[in-house]
């Protein structure tokens, strides 16, 4: 799965302008997938502004991240549909919703 991920993330990164075509079915759960998520942006450098995982009722997560300061502000949605399944969307972050980035 992580490969998967990895893989899908890059081409995100690459092609931010593209993400919305980016979309993917996880094996694991609405928040084992978030926390892949972050920890391949993690692991390719890119800056996580925002992982709002905050009502697990839900059934979603939302995470923020950019590639590096200069470049636009995606969000990969990570949610559970009705029949269960867990899809993981990408998309251009709208500037208006980022919250000021995070403290190390």
């Amino acid at each position: 799965m992580k490969d998967l991920i990895t893989d899908t993330v890059l081409a995100v990164l690459a092609n931010p302008a593209a993400a919305r075509f980016e979309a993917v079915t996880s094996d694991c759960d609405v928040h084992r997938s978030g926390l892949l998520i972050s920890g391949v942006l993690a692991d390719l450098g890119a800056e996580i502004l925002e992982h709002d995982a905050s009502d697990p009722r839900l059934r979603q997560e939302r995470i923020v991240f950019r590639n590096r300061p200069a470049d636009p502000m995606l969000e990969s949605i990570v949610a559970e549909d009705e029949s269960g399944e867990v899809w993981i969307g990408f998309r251009l972050a709208e500037a208006s919703q980022i919250p000021a980035p995070m403290a190390a």
